[in-house]
């Protein structure tokens, strides 16, 4: 399977092209051998962007969230009794009077208190973004693009696009953010002035003991997926004056 270290959304998307048809197996966190059937996508690179590095008290604030490497049937996998993939993701915004110490991922999401606070919690699906984004990348390569007519004549189109695996991007908050899972499309607004922080995480099913098998990783930190983004994430912080 193909290793995911820290790049460029460019240098990323390039990847993607060469490596669309490689095997997809399950591998536990760190890249254990073959252990049996495609249970889960493992360690997905998951990168949260502030929809501006500074605002203003009263701004709304948004946020991109992109996974990078998806699993054209992430979601629907089942070849597990009792396991499927969850494409359920927590989106969290923590205030701080604090700036966040940047670059050290291994600090866990903070504890509430007289300097940080939880001001929105939402629960965003991944589902429904998965196929547009397959039929994307099967636009922009298969059929399109400098190498389509080499894919075309190496593969069918079943067989790229079973193992496409496409970025998938959504934004949480604002009047352009996607709704909810129950539907909602909410805002966030900057009530004071600090440090604004998304993390996400994904919803895990409480027999999911293991944390390999966590989906989320940090985009900038491969080496200890923790299941959820960076608190301490520079691109995911806005700072509101």
């Amino acid at each position: 399977m193909f290793k995911f270290t820290k790049a460029s959304a460019a240098v990323v998307s390039a990847l993607l092209a060469v490596t669309a048809l490689v095997p997809s197996t399950a591998f536990a966190g760190g890249g254990s051998a073959y252990a049996g059937p495609v249970e889960y996508p493992t360690n997905l690179p998951t990168k949260v962007a502030g929809s501006a590095y500074t605002a203003s008290v009263g701004d709304d604030l948004s946020y991109d969230i992109t996974m990078y490497y998806v699993d054209s049937d992430f979601g629907t996998n089942n070849a597990v009794p009792g396991r499927k993939d969850n494409t359920r993701m927590f989106v969290d915004v923590y205030w701080s009077d604090q700036k966040p110490d940047y670059g050290n991922f291994t600090e866990q999401n903070p504890v509430e208190d007289a300097h940080h606070k939880k001001v929105a919690h939402r629960i965003y699906d991944m589902a429904p973004l998965v196929e547009p984004a397959v039929q994307k990348e099967m636009n922009d390569n298969y059929y399109n693009g400098p190498w389509s007519s080499a894919f075309q004549k190496l593969y069918t189109l079943e067989e790229y696009r079973k193992n496409s695996k496409p970025n998938v991007t959504f934004t949480a908050f604002g009047p352009n953010g996607m709704p909810t899972k129950n539907g909602l499309k909410p805002t966030l607004k900057a009530n004071k002035p600090g440090y604004y922080t998304a993390v996400v995480t994904q919803d895990l099913p409480s027999n999911w003991k293991d944390r390999s098998s966590t989906v989320v990783q940090d985009y900038c930190d491969a080496s200890d997926p923790e299941g959820h983004t960076s608190y301490n994430s520079w691109n995911a912080t806005i700072e509101v004056k």
